[in-house]
């Protein structure tokens, strides 16, 4: 009887993983991002994201979030600031990551995130913890420098430049199962950053990542122009606690600017992870997908 329940939960888990929608989920902010979840026949991208905003206020950031309905084990994505020179600094964008309310009912979340500096991706990992929805678009998120932890500073990427005014460059961000690997106890996720080497504004190269082999994946991740390593304790995750939460697109439009881009999503893990083994009872095993 419980293999029976177990195959029926395992299955049913499946279906929805499948069959899930990834929008719409939490919109933060006051910059909106536009989403199309359908698969791009052109660029072949699973989810598509959009920003074009103008700042009118030179004084204060706008910021805006959307994040994905259900939590998710990673995402790859193609992120591209458009109608940029090497002059030109409008903002940042990137991927929010590990997002999920504390026991106060504030957020703790993890972004990644790219600039323009002088033509080239400068790219920023950081944590922080305890941010109200009403102070988002403060500086720092409204917290003190002690509630946010610089994981990844300011970091220039060499060997991605502009391209016919696009500034484009891929996000992976993986996380790892506690346990998986003696030597990844303590990691929570890793991050690699890298070159829109498809250059036909496709994603075809990174599509459907999480689902290659091994050595395919291999393949890849050594192109990587840089890799991040983020501990568990870098964004306050146990030992035991798993590694899925909120995922989502990330738009910082820096004073009296107009930032322009968009999203191309190349893979979304759905793999979904085991929170509780079965008992007698159990209807089906309980998943998080």
């Amino acid at each position: 009887m419980k293999t029976t329940k177990i195959v029926m939960g395992m299955a049913a888990a499946a279906v929805m993983a499948l069959t899930s929608c990834v929008f719409p989920g939490k919109g933060l902010g006051n910059v909106p991002i536009t989403t199309d979840e359908k698969t791009n026949t052109t660029t072949k991208a699973e989810v598509t994201g959009t920003v074009d905003f103008t700042n009118t206020d030179t004084s204060e950031y706008a910021r805006g979030m959307q994040t994905f309905q259900n939590k998710k084990n990673g995402i790859t994505a193609k992120v591209v600031m458009e109608n940029v020179t090497a002059s030109s600094n409008p903002g940042c964008m990137g991927l929010v990551f590990d997002m999920q309310k504390n026991e106060d009912g504030l957020l703790d979340f993890c972004n990644v995130g790219f600039k323009n500096n002088s033509g080239k991706p400068c790219v920023y990992v950081s944590y922080f913890e305890g941010v109200s929805e009403a102070d988002f678009s403060k500086k720092n998120f409204g917290v003190p420098d002690s509630s946010r932890t610089d994981i990844l500073n300011w970091t220039n990427i060499d060997g991605i430049d502009i391209n016919n005014k696009e500034l484009a460059i891929v996000i992976e961000v993986e996380a790892i199962t506690a346990g998986s690997n003696p030597k990844d106890t303590d990691k929570a996720y890793i991050i690699r950053i890298y070159k829109d080497e498809d250059g036909d504004g496709t994603v075809t190269t990174f599509k459907g990542l999480s689902n290659k082999s091994d050595d395919e994946k291999n393949k890849i991740h050594e192109k990587a122009k840089k890799a991040i390593n983020i501990t568990r304790g870098q964004v306050k995750a146990s030992k035991v606690r798993t590694i899925q939460n909120k995922m989502g697109f990330y738009a910082n439009v820096y004073g009296g600017q107009t930032l322009t881009g968009k999203w191309l999503v190349a893979d979304i893990d759905h793999q979904p992870n085991v929170a509780k083994t079965a008992s007698d009872n159990d209807s089906f095993i309980k998943i998080e997908y």
